[in-house]
């Protein structure tokens, strides 16, 4: 369980990273 929560961070984290990008960018 532990795991899934790691992967489920790491995935968010991931997504968080490509929105800023795509908006330092738009900006």
């Amino acid at each position: 369980m532990f795991e899934c929560v790691c992967y489920s961070w790491i995935y968010v984290c991931q997504i968080v990273i490509i929105l800023w990008r795509i908006t330092s960018d738009l900006i």
